[in-house]
């Protein structure tokens, strides 16, 4: 890409001098001379000497390395590539950033997600209405790991989408009391399609129709039970609302918090419901 001519009249410039009016360090300058992407003069005593040829062959450097090229892709397409080649090799790390890019601002709407979510435990917001599919991974029940291996072939996948992806809990009883608790990883379908991950059994696409939604902040006692607490809540607000509800609570939590010793757990609760006769 770049000549190695030199011309005998142009002006030669020490190390650091050269390194100062490039605008990069003498280091950045010894590194890609010895991948053998920069070629100085190196005198009997050891200096070394630039012109001004030079420059636009650090800029290439630059350049390449800012865009995320390694350096023995920078190499290669200074010193042994076509323009087909080099476009190539672009078209790869396009690729890659865009990835990159869509991962990054799956994160960043989690991070949104949970901010509002936070809003509206804040606020005690609650209401009746349909909610999307989602995906339901079990993990725990009990005091025990489920024993599905295939659970554990996938939960890495489910992980690396956090926030996105957060803790869910399903909690079946009857109609005063939770028998039988849940512990998983939830994530909207919608939510699901738009990261491009499809997950496998013993995964659940859970079809909660239509539901009491709660959003709350919910102080944990020091002794367990808060989540038969949620579940008795949910029942009783059901009730109280001339709703009839299903022995059956979707949880999702956002976080975790304590502040003066007092413990909370920020979540939204689903049951599902039907109008009384």
């Amino acid at each position: 890409m770049c000549a190695r001519f030199r011309d005998p009249a142009a002006q030669n410039y020490a190390i650091g001098d050269f390194a100062k009016k490039a605008g990069v360090s003498t280091h950045f300058l010894k590194f890609y001379e010895e991948k053998g992407i920069l070629h100085p003069r190196v005198q009997e005593n050891g200096y070394r000497y630039y012109d001004i040829r030079d420059a636009s062959l650090v800029l290439e450097c630059f350049r390449m390395k800012n865009m995320g090229l390694s350096v023995r892709q920078i190499e290669k397409g200074i010193n042994d590539c076509t323009e087909q080649e080099v476009a190539e090799m672009l078209q790869q790390r396009e690729n890659v950033l865009q990835s990159q890019l869509h991962e990054q601002q799956m994160h960043l709407q989690g991070l949104q997600n949970l901010r509002v979510a936070l809003r509206l435990c804040e606020q005690g917001e609650w209401s009746v209405r349909t909610v999307p599919d989602v995906w339901y991974l079990p993990h725990t029940i009990g005091k025990e790991f489920v024993q599905d291996s295939r659970i554990y072939d996938q939960l890495p996948q489910w992980l690396d989408w956090m926030p996105v992806v957060t803790s869910a809990q399903i909690a079946r009883g009857n109609d005063a009391h939770a028998e039988r608790m849940e512990w998983g990883l939830g994530l909207e379908q919608a939510e699901a399609a738009q990261l491009g991950f499809a997950p496998q059994e013993p995964a659940q696409l859970l079809h909660l129709g239509r539901v009491l939604e709660i959003y709350c902040s919910w102080e944990i006692p020091a002794e367990h039970g808060s989540e038969k607490g949620l579940y008795q809540y949910c029942m009783e607000r059901a009730r109280a609302l001339n709703l009839v509800p299903e022995p059956v609570m979707f949880r999702r939590v956002f976080c975790y918090t304590e502040k003066g010793g007092t413990k909370q757990v920020h979540n939204v609760l689903r049951v599902p419901v039907k109008m009384a006769e």
